[in-house]
């Protein structure tokens, strides 16, 4: 009787583990959007233009605060990108910010997601402390 009993046990776990590993693997794909302006892009509204062509999936590293962007278009991976000093909440809610000093200004990059609408925008200020016009206003998302 115990070694039925252990078997069983042992199943039970073995298929729970498969579950989980399967469930971790799984891409969680978003599809993107164009929007005309950032505001529009925060709420990924009825403005904003969606392309099934594209689509972002994200890893999250809570050890390391970063989150890695993978981009496919048409089911192809076609680029990554690892955002960096992020505030992690959950898989459906994080806050990261990246600078790049370009020597008369600095590039501000922000990627959030919020309640699973990931937006992305920047913004460039000269070294004088005035903010320059970036060349798209427009904003990106994505759900």
């Amino acid at each position: 009787m115990k070694n039925i009993a252990f078997h069983l046990i042992v199943k039970f776990l073995s298929i729970s583990l498969l579950i989980l590993f399967f469930a971790s693997c799984s891409r969680n794909e978003l599809v993107f959007y164009s929007c005309p302006s950032k505001e529009d892009a925060k709420t990924c509204n009825k403005k904003c233009e969606v392309d099934k062509s594209v689509k972002y999936s994200f890893l999250i590293n809570k050890e390391d605060k970063s989150v890695f962007q993978i981009v496919y278009w048409d089911g192809e991976q076609r680029g990554t990108h690892t955002h960096k000093n992020c505030k992690i909440f959950n898989d459906l809610n994080w806050d990261c910010s990246e600078s790049t000093d370009m020597g008369h200004s600095v590039w501000y990059t922000y990627a959030i997601m919020a309640n699973g609408i990931f937006t992305t925008y920047d913004k460039r200020i000269s070294n004088s402390g005035f903010r320059l016009l970036n060349p798209n206003e427009g904003g990106v998302c994505a759900k």
